[in-house]
């Protein structure tokens, strides 16, 4: 194995990390990281709404605010890896601080902890608390359970980390790891005498909810409630909680540094017409330019982002618009709309579009998705022979913060979340099943295509 020497590493670090200023329209998913950020966290009890798909016809169709509501829950695997290789990831770009210049094995101490930091979406501290951990061990943790009944149905996201920085004399991370996320739901609805097509009792197959890591290092030395992050700091921290978490080498970057106004632009999968979609859209903070309970800064500056210390040359941008047009799987324009993304984490619910044959749709009601965004999802051709799968949208959002320095301030992620329907075919084209369920979940990751 060929190992490099401290300074020759350190040198290398200095140069890769100056890339991160570079655009770039990936993602990177899967290395160890000092911190990890898991974008989308929520939990909700099942309940059915009574009614809401019956009225003595078993064709009836559910209401849109209600229907099926799953118990839905977020389960995490975190692990320490008890040696960590030589590469660019993580050595350099997520876990630059404790990872070794070449192979080797990990300083894991004694009574080593991971920490987590639930939050809401707009960056409020839920709830926190951490589980101790020891090298090659999985650690499972349940939010459902780890919630103790806080934030039931909220959208949130989750933060692991090993610093308990708080901002003077802070020492940093102190070890590398690894976190898998899932989200997984179930259905169980009793068999009313009288209405025997709703005795049905499902899982909703689990998708896989990314992960991305970050460097963090020791908090510079300063009185800001929240210090800016730094190429070797990631995540900055506010009495021992993350106050500003930016994977800028793992996500997207939404900002170019050239200090002139520009467009991020980023596409979503889409279910097919007749199931729901949801897309997670996580920003590093939020776009509104708001304090974290919405309300404006004390002085009005709207300038203020990143809890009101981070510069920003573009006042005069509307920073929480977004534009989304919907292209077809021939790649034909479908139609557009505009949306607002106010807050660090946005959970769009998409619903279906059921003016074919609206007697035949059925949908998940998921209470996580508090804004609803309809899109004008593409018209089906000949219904008898062509499927009803829209292929994306493509979101254009406007840069939030430059403050011409040329590097990646700010960092972000995407992903949709799929439901799909059986489709069978009959006299009148391919339909869904009148008494299919939707049930199967499909993560699919956000593609960047960078800064215009």
């Amino acid at each position: 194995m060929t190992s490099l020497s401290k300074l020759a590493a350190a040198s290398a670090v200095a140069v890769a990390l100056a890339g991160t200023g570079m655009p770039a329209s990936a993602a990177v998913l899967g290395g160890a990281g000092e911190a990890l950020l898991v974008p989308l966290a929520v939990w909700n009890g099942g309940r059915f709404s009574d009614d809401a798909c019956y009225d003595g016809n078993i064709n009836t169709i559910c209401d849109l605010t209600k229907g099926y509501t799953p118990a839905n829950d977020t389960v995490f695997e975190v692990w320490v890896p008890s040696f960590i290789g030589q590469d660019a990831i993580p050595n350099i770009y997520t876990a630059a601080n404790t990872t070794p210049t070449a192979t080797g094995a990990q300083n894991v101490p004694p009574g080593a902890a991971v920490n987590w930091h639930w939050f809401d979406e707009r960056g409020n501290l839920i709830k926190g608390g951490s589980i101790p951990v020891v090298p090659d061990q999985i650690v499972q943790i349940s939010l459902t359970e780890a919630a103790g009944g806080l934030g039931e149905a909220t959208p949130g996201y989750m933060v692991f980390t090993t610093d308990r920085g708080n901002n003077q004399g802070d020492t940093g991370a102190t070890f590398a790891f690894f976190a898998n996320a899932f989200i997984t739901g179930a259905l169980s609805i009793d068999r009313p005498d009288d209405r025997p097509f709703l005795g049905i009792g499902f899982p909703l197959v689990g998708g896989t909810i990314p992960v991305l890591a970050m460097n963090d290092a020791a908090d510079a030395p300063t009185t800001a409630n929240c210090p800016p992050p730094t190429a070797l700091d990631r995540v900055t921290y506010d009495n021992q909680v993350p106050c500003l978490v930016s994977p800028n080498a793992s996500g997207f970057r939404p900002s170019n540094g050239d200090g002139l106004a520009s467009d991020f632009i980023f596409d979503l999968a889409l279910s097919d017409r007749y199931a729901n979609t949801i897309h997670v859209i996580w920003f590093d903070q939020n776009p509104d330019r708001k304090q974290k309970d919405g309300s404006d800064w004390p002085d009005g500056d709207i300038a203020r982002t990143f809890d009101g210390v981070y510069p920003n040359n573009l006042l005069n941008s509307t920073s929480d618009q977004a534009t989304v047009r919907v292209y077809n799987t021939q790649g034909q324009l479908t139609g557009g709309t505009s949306v607002v993304l106010p807050n660090r984490l946005n959970v769009l619910w998409i619903p279906p579009v059921w003016d074919e044959n609206p007697d035949t749709l059925f949908f998940i009601n998921e209470p996580f998705a508090w804004t609803t965004a309809t899109l004008a999802l593409p018209f089906i051709l000949n219904p008898a022979t062509e499927l009803p799968f829209p292929a994306f949208a493509s979101y254009s959002v406007n840069e939030y913060v430059d403050s011409g320095n040329n590097t990646a301030e700010t960092a972000g992620f995407a992903f949709a979340i799929k439901y799909s329907t059986l489709l069978v075919q009959n006299d009148n084209g391919i339909l869904p099943d009148i008494d299919a369920i939707v049930s199967l979940i499909e993560v699919s990751l956000g593609h960047d295509r960078g800064n215009f």
